[in-house]
């Protein structure tokens, strides 16, 4: 399933976010494809090793949320599931009790695996005089993580030379906020 996102209005960006989740036997594939006019800003490895770090969504990251039918259905809020990718390859996994309530380190039985490729890209995007970055960004995450959460909402935060932009399925709001409970009206269903 691919998916186009769209930068909330409130932030200045030019380019385009898509989303294709797969599900595979023990794995979702989400890989996610990044077009800028301007250069995107890619963070660093904080560490030698790929691992866990908080504050990833403070510079580019792929962030994906996890919601169970029951909260897809009333929209009243309940628990979900946040995923947090860099594309230097570190990731963040949490539990919420309800948006932005109860948000506690969620453990996986294997950690993901997030691998980036950035290029300029060789016809600019959107106005012609300035230069365009391609990043594509590709996750496999257990299927575990999200076994009984099958309703998801791909976001991205980033970062480029002109600042920071929010781009979502769908925005609800004068400020851009993945946590709110409408957001998830939005969510797609993937088995």
């Amino acid at each position: 399933m691919r998916l186009e996102l769209i930068a909330h209005p409130a932030a200045a960006a030019a380019g385009r976010v898509a989303v294709e989740l797969v599900a595979q036997q023990n794995a979702l594939r989400v890989v996610y494809e990044i077009e800028s006019v301007d250069a995107i800003i890619l963070p660093s490895r904080r560490a030698a090793v790929l691992q866990r770090c908080d504050e990833l969504w403070r510079h580019t990251c792929c962030e994906l949320f996890a919601a169970p039918a029951a909260l897809v259905a009333t929209a009243q809020g309940g628990a979900y599931r946040e995923f947090n990718f860099s594309p230097c390859g570190d990731w963040a996994a949490y539990a919420f009790d309800s948006p932005r309530c109860g948000m506690r380190s969620l453990a996986l039985d294997e950690a993901p695996r997030v691998k980036q490729s950035a290029r300029t890209a060789a016809t600019p995007i959107g106005e012609p005089s300035g230069p365009a970055l391609a990043l594509s960004v590709e996750v496999e995450l257990p299927r575990s993580a999200v076994a009984d959460y099958p309703f998801l909402w791909p976001t991205v935060v980033l970062e480029t030379t002109l600042g920071i932009s929010y781009w979502a399925l769908r925005h609800h709001g004068p400020q851009a906020d993945f946590h709110q409970v409408e957001n998830f009206s939005t969510a797609v269903g993937v088995t």
